[in-house]
Protein backbone atom coordinates (compact mmCIF):
# COMPACT_ATOMS: atom_id res chain seq x y z
CA UNK A 1 0.00 0.00 0.00
CA UNK A 2 0.80 3.61 -1.08
CA UNK A 3 0.31 4.19 2.80
CA UNK A 4 2.65 2.04 4.02
CA UNK A 5 5.58 4.64 2.91
CA UNK A 6 4.42 7.18 4.75
CA UNK A 7 6.06 7.91 8.44
CA UNK A 8 3.49 7.07 11.42
CA UNK A 9 3.49 10.09 13.62
CA UNK A 10 0.35 11.23 15.38
CA UNK A 11 -1.67 13.92 14.14
CA UNK A 12 -3.55 16.48 15.22
CA UNK A 13 -5.94 17.99 13.64
CA UNK A 14 -6.97 15.69 10.83
CA UNK A 15 -5.74 16.83 7.11
CA UNK A 16 -7.03 15.99 4.17
CA UNK A 17 -4.86 13.24 2.04
CA UNK A 18 -3.01 15.33 -0.50
CA UNK A 19 -1.46 17.19 2.63
CA UNK A 20 -0.61 13.63 4.43
CA UNK A 21 0.95 12.93 0.94
CA UNK A 22 2.68 16.44 1.10
CA UNK A 23 3.61 16.10 4.47
CA UNK A 24 4.64 12.51 4.15
CA UNK A 25 3.67 12.10 7.93
CA UNK A 26 0.26 10.92 9.08
CA UNK A 27 -1.70 8.43 11.77
CA UNK A 28 -3.85 5.71 10.98
CA UNK A 29 -7.27 7.84 10.22
CA UNK A 30 -4.89 10.09 7.97
CA UNK A 31 -3.02 6.91 6.20
CA UNK A 32 -7.34 5.63 5.76
CA UNK A 33 -8.42 8.46 4.35
CA UNK A 34 -5.49 8.40 1.96
CA UNK A 35 -5.92 4.68 0.99
CA UNK A 36 -9.88 5.18 1.01
CA UNK A 37 -9.76 8.33 -1.78
CA UNK A 38 -7.10 6.50 -4.01
CA UNK A 39 -9.44 2.99 -3.82
CA UNK A 40 -12.13 5.03 -4.65
CA UNK A 41 -11.01 6.61 -7.39
CA UNK A 42 -10.11 3.58 -8.70
CA UNK A 43 -13.70 2.25 -8.56
CA UNK A 44 -12.97 -0.12 -5.41
CA UNK A 45 -15.83 -0.33 -2.99
CA UNK A 46 -14.67 1.25 0.25
CA UNK A 47 -15.36 1.83 4.23
CA UNK A 48 -13.79 2.96 6.62
CA UNK A 49 -13.66 0.86 9.67
CA UNK A 50 -13.73 3.09 13.08
CA UNK A 51 -12.19 0.99 16.82
CA UNK A 52 -14.02 3.69 18.87
CA UNK A 53 -12.71 1.11 22.47
CA UNK A 54 -8.83 1.74 20.79
CA UNK A 55 -8.98 4.94 18.83
CA UNK A 56 -8.38 3.24 15.81
CA UNK A 57 -9.29 3.35 11.96
CA UNK A 58 -8.58 1.01 9.08
CA UNK A 59 -10.14 0.18 5.63
CA UNK A 60 -12.56 -2.30 4.24
CA UNK A 61 -12.63 -3.21 0.68
CA UNK A 62 -15.34 -5.39 -1.78
CA UNK A 63 -12.62 -7.96 -3.61
CA UNK A 64 -14.85 -10.35 -5.10
CA UNK A 65 -13.53 -13.44 -3.28
CA UNK A 66 -11.00 -13.84 -0.57
CA UNK A 67 -7.13 -12.19 -0.70
CA UNK A 68 -4.48 -14.90 -2.24
CA UNK A 69 -1.52 -13.52 -0.80
CA UNK A 70 -1.97 -12.94 2.45
CA UNK A 71 0.15 -14.28 5.01
CA UNK A 72 -1.97 -15.20 7.90
CA UNK A 73 -5.99 -15.67 7.89
CA UNK A 74 -8.00 -12.78 6.13
CA UNK A 75 -10.42 -10.77 8.16
CA UNK A 76 -13.47 -8.95 7.05
CA UNK A 77 -16.55 -7.33 8.00
CA UNK A 78 -20.01 -7.60 6.66
CA UNK A 79 -22.06 -4.40 6.63
CA UNK A 80 -25.69 -4.51 4.78
CA UNK A 81 -24.66 -8.01 3.38
CA UNK A 82 -21.23 -7.16 1.39
CA UNK A 83 -17.82 -8.33 2.75
CA UNK A 84 -15.41 -6.05 3.34
CA UNK A 85 -11.87 -7.38 3.62
CA UNK A 86 -9.69 -5.09 6.16
CA UNK A 87 -6.48 -3.16 5.37
CA UNK A 88 -4.51 -2.21 8.13
CA UNK A 89 -3.18 1.11 6.83
CA UNK A 90 -0.06 1.60 9.63
CA UNK A 91 3.29 -0.61 9.95
CA UNK A 92 5.90 -1.31 8.33
CA UNK A 93 6.85 -0.60 5.14
CA UNK A 94 5.37 -1.59 1.61
CA UNK A 95 7.15 -4.52 1.44
CA UNK A 96 6.54 -5.85 4.86
CA UNK A 97 3.47 -4.13 5.92
CA UNK A 98 0.34 -5.30 6.68
CA UNK A 99 -1.79 -6.88 2.93
CA UNK A 100 -5.53 -6.90 2.24
CA UNK A 101 -7.14 -9.23 4.78
CA UNK A 102 -4.25 -8.84 7.00
CA UNK A 103 -4.94 -7.22 10.45
CA UNK A 104 -2.98 -6.98 13.72
CA UNK A 105 -4.73 -9.68 16.47
CA UNK A 106 -5.49 -6.53 18.48
CA UNK A 107 -8.35 -5.60 16.16
CA UNK A 108 -9.96 -9.19 15.36
CA UNK A 109 -13.31 -9.67 16.49
CA UNK A 110 -14.14 -6.60 18.83
CA UNK A 111 -16.43 -4.10 17.86
CA UNK A 112 -16.40 -1.94 15.05
CA UNK A 113 -18.09 1.08 13.26
CA UNK A 114 -18.37 0.89 9.51
CA UNK A 115 -18.35 4.83 7.96
CA UNK A 116 -19.34 4.57 4.38
CA UNK A 117 -18.50 6.71 1.49
CA UNK A 118 -21.22 7.26 -0.70
CA UNK A 119 -21.71 11.15 0.50
CA UNK A 120 -18.34 12.17 -0.02
CA UNK A 121 -18.27 12.33 -3.66
CA UNK A 122 -21.44 14.59 -4.09
CA UNK A 123 -20.65 18.33 -5.12
CA UNK A 124 -22.23 20.67 -2.43
CA UNK A 125 -24.53 23.09 -3.39
CA UNK A 126 -23.82 26.88 -3.17
CA UNK A 127 -26.15 28.92 -1.36
CA UNK A 128 -27.50 31.72 -3.56
CA UNK A 129 -27.26 35.21 -1.83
Amino acid sequence: MIVHQIDYQESVPGKYPIETLADGVGDCDLFVFVAASILEAGGVDTVLLYYKEKLHMEIGVTLGNSPIRARVETSNVTYQGVSYYIGECTGGKWRTGWRIGETPTTYQNISTQVITLENLNKPHRRRSL
